[in-house]
């Protein structure tokens, strides 16, 4: 994201980012009942920016950093129920592993209870004190699949696709508090997608020299992009996309709804992604 002004400062704020997500089978059972996956994620943040806290007039950090391992269970039950559990623990700071208090952990228990021939009830439990919502949140959906083109989670979280056509394919997600994800894809052969997308984003990391220990920085912008997307040999998708991104905040909190401090409002401005996706 190159540079925008900084509201009330006579600075610029400009973003690069980058992020790279791993999850490889550690055991499958020989019936495929039972899968236990290995999981990572590895993100960087560079700020550039001369911009300062307002309140505690301190320097914005330059660089923020996450780190995650963890694991995830998969499970087939006898009565046809399934199930399972993902724990991960890291760190989300400006100096990662500096003490204890910046270290995170991430946990979701997940049980789906099917429902005639193609619905199911599916319940969660899901924890992570870098959430918008710092607190185990509770998860009760109905998952159902009139057709191969429908497909609706109703409840918490919430998601639905639709594909009226071949060429069509609608998608929409939501997860409290404001984690919203719409996406409308339009094929162009077999290897080739165009795609508009709308998204709500919010990182949270704990600054290392915060006073109040419960405080949390939040990064939070709205975006609306456009993309292409090429499918290649060996199972790779290259994905390029452009965005306008607004509605652009930092600031530090206890939890994302709780008094602020330290605000900042950036202008809005363009953003250019490039990701490899790859899956076998």
């Amino acid at each position: 994201m190159p540079g925008q002004q900084v509201q009330g400062q006579a600075s610029d704020l400009g973003l690069t980012g980058f992020q790279a997500n791993l999850a490889a089978p550690l055991r499958i059972a020989p019936d495929g009942r039972r899968i236990w996956l290995a999981t990572s994620n590895f993100e960087y943040l560079q700020i550039d920016t001369k911009a300062i806290f307002p309140d505690s007039l301190v320097d914005v950090p330059q660089d923020l950093w996450k780190f995650n391992l963890g694991a995830m269970h998969l499970r087939e039950l006898d009565n046809g129920w399934s199930g399972g559990g993902m724990l991960s623990v890291g760190t989300a700071s400006d100096r990662p592993f500096a003490a204890l208090r910046e270290m995170t952990m991430t946990s979701l228990a997940f049980l789906n209870v099917p429902r005639g021939p193609r619905d199911a009830w599916n319940f969660s439990l899901f924890y992570s004190p870098t959430s918008q919502l710092p607190f185990p949140i509770p998860g009760a959906a109905y998952a159902w699949r009139p057709s191969d083109r429908f497909t609706a989670n109703l409840g918490v979280p919430f998601s639905l696709r639709y594909q009226p056509t071949d060429a069509w394919t609608f998608s929409a997600d939501y997860r409290p508090l404001t984690a919203v994800n719409l996406r409308v894809s339009r094929s162009l052969g077999a290897d080739w997608n165009l795609y508009a997308r709308y998204e709500v984003v919010n990182e949270t990391y704990w600054l290392a020299e915060r006073t109040n220990s419960q405080d949390r920085l939040y990064l939070f912008d709205q975006r609306a992009a456009l993309g292409l997307d090429r499918r290649l040999p060996a199972g790779f998708i290259l994905d390029l996309s452009a965005a306008y991104v607004f509605d652009r905040r930092i600031f530090q909190a206890e939890s994302f709804s709780g008094s602020r401090s330290d605000g900042l409002d950036i202008s809005p401005g363009a953003a250019i992604s490039l990701m490899l996706l790859w899956s076998r």
